[in-house]
């Protein structure tokens, strides 16, 4: 593949699909095989199908450059793989994403999500902070270079105007 521009362009979100496999792999999960970023990919689509789980790709100028999914659990919405190519963090997408994938959870009328983020990530987790989420647990999870400590934040959704008539 070609080599990107450091700054966003213009910025789209649509789903990501497993077609975009390759290009998440390149550019956000270089460490990952390509058949590892498959399988998530393909995961989520099943989640998918059953009308619980949302990918989204974040695209600048049509190339993929980010990724998030939305899974719904029992009683809680999760955020999870959220991932911005390094060049082109702190220009938004980030926030982009983590809006986009809130309002997709509150169609699904989730009112509790949660996102996490190992506890070393600081501009992570004041990017959660900022845009809402509140500290919630920290707990270790092995995330494949043995277990971290990861902490959890949930974002409540603002309860529904009731209008009296």
């Amino acid at each position: 593949m070609s080599a990107l521009p450091q700054t966003v362009g213009v910025l789209s979100l649509r789903p990501a699909t497993p077609g975009d496999a390759e290009a998440l792999q390149e550019r956000c999960w270089s460490s990952w095989s390509i058949h590892k970023v498959g399988e998530m990919l393909q995961r989520v689509a099943r989640f998918s199908g059953r009308g619980r789980g949302y990918a989204v790709a974040a695209c600048v100028d049509g190339h993929v450059v980010g990724y998030g999914q939305l899974l719904g659990w029992a009683r809680v919405a999760e955020i999870s793989d959220l991932i911005v190519a390094e060049a082109y963090r702190r220009q938004g997408i980030g926030t982009a994403m983590i809006r986009h994938l809130l309002a997709i959870a509150q169609e699904w009328d989730e009112v509790i999500i949660e996102i996490g983020a190992v506890l070393h990530n600081s501009g992570a987790l004041a990017l959660y902070r900022r845009l809402g989420f509140v500290d919630d647990r920290l707990i270790d999870l092995d995330l494949g270079q043995g277990a971290e400590p990861v902490i959890y934040l949930r974002w409540t959704a603002p309860p529904h105007l009731v209008c009296d008539s």
